[in-house]
């Protein structure tokens, strides 16, 4: 008997790593809204993402009507998991990115760990990820 339970909780404990390791991050988008995404950060103006993103975003349907750190990043950050190769999506990335300090910080940071939880290698992909986020830290003022 002892033995059963053990190798029950064995297996489910091993089904969840494997669920676990199979979730996305952030909002689930089909392909078009993919592109929608990527191409609505990348035309806001920096100064502006805070208050034309959501706007933006409103046509799929699918985030806050307001700046959700945390929503954004992940969605993000699941972007360049599933295509790390596509530049666009990480510059995308890069102009979140900077939006990390005072009340955005730890949202942003949580994603970022969930993220690299995912793909520890994650940033090897993009060595100019940071370059993009100070030059997209610039445009914003900070």
């Amino acid at each position: 008997m002892l033995i059963t339970l053990r190798f029950v909780v064995l297996i489910f404990a091993l089904a969840s790593i494997t669920i676990a390791g199979q979730m996305t991050l952030g909002v689930t988008l089909s392909p078009a809204q993919k592109r929608a995404f990527v191409a609505a950060v990348l035309q806001t103006p920096q100064q502006q993402m805070e208050d034309q993103l959501p706007r933006k975003l409103a046509s799929l349907h699918r985030f806050k009507p307001y700046f959700e750190m945390h929503e954004l990043a992940t969605t993000a950050y699941g972007l360049v998991i599933e295509s790390p190769h596509d530049m666009s999506r990480w510059r995308a990335l890069a102009k979140i990115a900077a939006y990390a300090d005072g009340e955005y910080f730890l949202p942003y940071e949580s994603a970022r760990r969930e993220a690299l939880a995912q793909n520890p290698r994650l940033f090897g992909s993009c060595p100019q990820f940071q370059r993009w986020t100070d030059k997209a830290r610039h445009r914003q003022g900070i």
